[in-house]
This record gives C-alpha cells, structure tokens and sequence, in this order.
C-alpha cells in the first residue's frame, strides 16, 4: 500500500510497519499516516487497547491552534500527541483532587484524635442503638 510515495510492505509482524512508520516520520516527511495490521484483517475486540480507535473533536481559534501547535514543537511532539498528553494530565489531576481528601494540620490532627480517642456515646446515640437492637436489626 502506498501512502506519499512510500511503500509499506505487510508481513505477519506490525512491528515491521511500525519501524517503517518510524524511519517515514523521522525522515521530515509531510505525509505521516500509517496504518498498522494487515489490510481487511477486522481488530478483534482484546486488541482495541493496542490501537487508537476512538476520536475527539474540538473547535478552537487560529490563535489557539497556533499556540498549541508552538508548545508541541517545543516539547518535539505533534499537535495530536501534545493535546492528548495534556488532557491526560489534566484528568489525571481533576480525578486526583476529586478523589484525594487534603486536609489543614488542624483538620488533620482532629481527625486522628477522633479515630484513635473517639468520645462516649451520648444518651442518645445509646438509647437509638438500644431501639436498633431490640427490633432485631442485626
């Protein structure tokens, strides 16, 4: 299959493509595409993982585009690898600070002695707890 003028030769291994994909990219080629498996081979669902298969779509404005563009060059990626890179860190960390509980040295210490030291009951909690019980709840 030809894509840019280069041909990519298909054999039992996709590690064969993929160096060949490689030397392409590498070689300042403006044609970088590549696809990866034998031709109308279908992807069985277990090797979804090893392929890019799912897309997202943003709608941004020249100056966007071109400052992103300016940051993935600098870091020595493409445009695609450094907006995936990103949003990668920036979910990890939303889902981190949603998940992770960060509390002052107050906070901190209060809840310690509240695990390690925790009060007696009051009357109350005592006489809910005797109404649980004689219902049967256990």
């Amino acid at each position: 299959m030809a894509r840019g003028g280069l041909i990519f030769q298909f054999d039992r291994s996709t590690c064969f493509v993929r160096q060949l994909a490689v030397q392409y990219k590498s070689s300042g080629c403006a044609h970088t595409e590549a696809t990866f498996g034998m031709p109308g081979k279908r992807k069985r669902k277990a090797d979804s993982a090893l392929y890019k298969v799912e897309r997202l779509e943003a709608r941004v404005s020249e100056q966007e585009k071109t400052f992103f563009t300016r940051a993935a060059a600098i870091q020595g990626r493409t445009l695609s690898e450094f907006v995936v890179s990103s949003l990668h860190e920036a979910a990890s960390r939303t889902i981190q600070n949603y998940e992770v509980i960060q509390l002052a040295d107050r906070d901190r210490q209060a809840f310690i002695d509240a695990l390690l030291k925790p009060p007696e009951p009051s009357s109350n909690l005592k006489a809910a707890a005797k109404r649980y019980f004689k219902r049967g709840n256990r």
